[in-house]
């Protein structure tokens, strides 16, 4: 895939791939978690490496992943159905007389039929903000006094009624399931081989996680598992994304909550 990079995201790519100038999410995905393998912190013991460089390292590398794979998957939502369409071998082609009506049809029409859609489109957009905001009311909203004790950024919001208990609930389901799986991490960090990985899953009780089964089986220790759950949480997709993409929070709104909520839990760290 060919895209138009910025500075920031050439230096992204160089960071994650090298000198590659196509790539694509699953080149990306591969070769981020060759990355991954080589510069989690949590390696610096094994490796003979200051954890604190290692650390910076890998936050570096973990925001230039999550920078170009945000920017291919923009790539690929405007690729339409009609632009599929189009460039599909054997697809339909406008004949000369189609091509005719819809041109005559187009200067009857004029400019009216233009505002008649862009006033359409504004009014959709007025409802839908409206059903969004009639929405939000209509959920639960914590009305008590803020918790004197350390908080996660969305229990934050939540405590301070900035959002609802569905939205709340809605944003930690949306993290977990953007986070990467605990046997993918295992394999591309070292610590399982792709047979250990299967066996686990093949071995695994109903209700039961794969950590939980990795350890009864022996297949992984206390000490890595634990490894491995900070490093998928450090990987995973910082919750603060998901009032971005949903429209709750504009990005001003939302770095201005962050730094309250950061004042608050230096209040209260203890």
């Amino acid at each position: 895939m060919n895209l138009t990079l910025t500075k920031e995201e050439e230096k992204a790519l160089f960071l994650i791939m090298g000198a590659a100038s196509v790539f694509d999410e699953i080149s990306l995905k591969r070769a981020y978690r060759s990355k991954v393998k080589n510069s989690h912190p949590d390696l610096a013991s094994r490796l003979g490496k200051d954890p604190d460089i290692m650390q910076s390292q890998f936050q570096e590398i973990n925001n230039a992943f999550h920078l170009l794979l945000e920017k291919i998957q923009k790539e690929n939502s405007g690729y339409t159905r009609k632009s599929y369409r189009k460039s599909r071998p054997g697809a339909y082609q406008n004949t000369t007389g189609s091509t005719n009506r819809q041109q005559a049809r187009k200067d009857f029409t004029g400019s009216a039929s233009s505002k008649s859609r862009q006033g359409h489109t504004a009014r959709a957009e007025k409802k839908k903000k409206k059903y969004h905001q009639r929405n939000r009311s209509k959920g639960q909203f914590y009305k008590g006094m803020l918790p004197a004790r350390m908080l996660r950024f969305a229990e934050y919001l939540y405590y301070t009624g900035e959002i609802s208990w569905d939205e709340l609930i809605h944003a930690i389901v949306w993290q977990y399931r953007n986070r990467p799986k605990l046997g993918e991490l295992a394999e591309s960090m070292g610590y399982l081989e792709n047979r250990d990985v299967l066996y686990i899953i093949k071995n695994r009780v109903f209700s039961e996680t794969f950590g939980q089964a990795a350890l009864r089986l022996g297949v992984l220790g206390k000490k890595d598992l634990e490894r491995l759950v900070r490093a998928q949480k450090m990987i995973g997709m910082p919750i603060g994304r998901f009032f971005l993409e949903h429209k709750i929070f504009t990005e001003e709104e939302l770095q201005l909550k962050l730094s309250s909520c950061r004042r608050h839990n230096l209040i209260h760290n203890s």
